[in-house]
């Protein structure tokens, strides 16, 4: 994630991101969102958990209700109401949280420098003692899951290919390391499954502190129309061929049925402009067989799996949480950027206003509704 465009590190290159003007442009409509934006009718108006929080996009309930969050732009670990930080990443952003069945704290964090880049998940028992569970940008860097996949156009001549703008790209590209773990499972006997947002894939970590790729998600194709063309653009050309995205996951979950759901945020415009190319992909832990299972989103960062199968997933710049049950798709509630969502009980957890807007503090929020 970057502390800009995107709630995954849009400060990737421009190959890597189909528009990247078009998404700044999305992202500045996206803050303009005000900052009390209603909840929708579905249910009723949310309770405030938390405010003032800088870049929330980490969200975590434990079974007693306390809630932590990761606040990626201040590189801070918390738990609401605490005195404390739960950890304090140097130089870094915390990026995802996750309760652990032991009562401990997991969290994934980024920091380093493109060329030298820090990546791992992190346990915080409740003495506050840490332990290194897995070094995810060594193992970005020595394996690149996705460095066999190729991204870009698709479809187009060399002559073509020459004509696209230079911040686009008309080369076919390769995945790059780039390492950014994301959200975190744990899939239980000290086994856990990351998100990894710059990989595109998901990562296990096993109890040995071995990190291996489970998945690798497949490119989000995206058909070059002619109003695209215009709007970002491309040379005649491109209209018809495809665009082939990094499909981005951004958060993972264990669902009733032992599935592993993952929201994806496909690079590019993330403001719906290349139309709703967001979703949720179903992952086998045991084989890593993938399946997309939810289309039409816009921005999905993050999702809560009920106990029935139904899906709460947030999507960024829609400024919404969507409900997905038995494959249909409702909107629970309205609200400014909302970056993380979490099940507990009866209630609903989100984190909101995970960006500032512009000219603004930071004011990011946690809040709370009663489901049922």
């Amino acid at each position: 994630m970057t502390r800009t465009t995107r709630s995954t590190r849009s400060a990737r290159s421009a190959r890597r991101a189909l528009g990247t003007t078009a998404a700044a442009v999305g992202a500045a409509a996206a803050l303009a969102v005000p900052l009390a934006a209603p909840a929708g009718a579905a249910v009723p108006a949310p309770t405030v958990v938390a405010s003032g929080l800088v870049g929330p996009l980490g969200l975590a309930v434990s079974e007693p209700g306390d809630v932590y969050v990761a606040q990626s732009f201040a590189g801070l670990v918390t738990q609401v109401g605490a005195p404390a930080p739960v950890a304090v990443v140097e130089g870094g952003s915390p990026n995802g949280v996750e309760v652990l069945s032991d009562g401990s704290v997991a969290y994934t964090y980024t920091a380093g420098t493109p060329e030298a880049p820090e990546a791992k998940l992190v346990k915080v028992r409740a003495n506050g003692t840490r332990q290194v569970l897995g070094d995810l940008a060594r193992h970005e860097i020595r394996n690149n899951p996705d460095g066999k996949v190729t991204y870009g156009f698709k479809g187009i001549t060399a002559d073509c290919r020459a004509q696209v703008p230079d911040f686009i790209g008309g080369a076919p590209q390769k995945g790059d390391v780039n390492p950014n773990p994301y959200k975190v499972a744990e899939l239980g006997k000290g086994r856990y499954v990351v998100a990894d947002a710059g990989a595109n894939a998901l990562l296990r970590v096993g109890p040995d502190r071995k990190v291996s790729t489970l998945a690798v998600l497949p490119p989000v194709g995206v058909r070059i129309t002619g109003a695209i063309a215009e709007g970002l653009g491309l040379p005649d050309c491109t209209v018809g061929s495809r665009y082939d995205l990094h499909p981005v996951p951004t958060d993972v979950e264990v669902g009733p049925d032992g599935m592993l759901y993952v929201t994806s945020l496909p690079g590019g415009p993330e403001d719906g402009s290349l139309g709703a190319l967001g979703g949720v992909f179903r992952v086998d832990p045991a084989t890593g067989s993938v399946k997309r299972v939810v289309t039409g989103l816009v921005s999905a960062v993050d999702l809560a799996v009920d106990h029935d199968g139904t899906m709460y997933v947030a999507e960024l710049f829609a400024g919404k949480i969507t409900k997905i049950a038995k494959g249909k798709k409702s909107t629970l509630a309205e609200v400014p950027l909302p970056g993380a969502v979490e099940l507990h009980h009866e209630h609903l957890y989100a984190t909101t206003e995970v960006l500032p807007a512009p000219e603004a503090a930071p004011d990011g929020k946690v809040l709370r509704w009663t489901l049922r």
